[in-house]
């Protein structure tokens, strides 16, 4: 529990840092850029109790927020990620049979990786799902607050796209690092 905890918090560090030093400065054809703080939601496992999720997908947005000056809405676009990643986590592990694919046979495997979710344990195909619907679902809820109106409806869904097909890319190669 005190590992899991520590690991949480050094992952939202790491994840704040990246976002505020590097990733705020980078707007890729002036529209798209990396929020790689979402991460963090990705990485809850089954089971993890929801009202942590929610708090520690607050915390990360919050976090983001204070050193981004952008009002709360880090916060608000992770509260709604962090609030259906359960159901699409749930939905994603379970392969057809009974149960999810992970409770049964694992032998160890679930308690061992304290480092949440990743591509070892669901597939790259189930994982690159999953990122890309929470990612997406993200986006549309940061840029549509960001900007608030759809006056410009263009540069809103090029921001929306281009953002999420950019923090996909970070977090797949991310994904891959770290399964070696």
């Amino acid at each position: 529990m005190a590992t899991d905890l520590a690991l949480k918090a050094l992952t939202l560090l790491g994840l704040t840092a990246a976002q505020v030093l590097i990733l705020n400065h980078i707007h890729l054809w002036g529209f798209a850029s990396p929020l790689i703080f979402v991460y963090m939601s990705l990485l809850f496992r089954q089971g993890y109790p929801k009202w942590a999720i929610l708090l520690w997908c607050f915390s990360t947005g919050l976090v983001v927020d204070i050193f981004s000056n952008t009002i709360g809405i880090g916060a608000a676009s992770m509260t709604l990620v962090g609030a259906l990643q359960p159901y699409l986590l749930g939905a994603m592990e379970t392969d057809g049979r009974s149960g999810p694919s992970l409770q049964g046979g694992g032998g160890g495997r679930e308690t061992a990786n304290h480092g949440g979710i990743s591509v070892r344990d669901i597939g790259w195909v189930k994982y690159s799902v999953y990122a890309s619907v929470l990612v997406l679902l993200f986006s549309l809820c940061y840029f549509t607050l960001e900007t608030f109106s759809f006056f410009n409806w263009c540069l809103w869904l090029r921001s929306v796209l281009g953002s999420w097909a950019l923090t996909l890319l970070l977090i797949l190669t991310i994904e891959s690092l770290r399964k070696r």
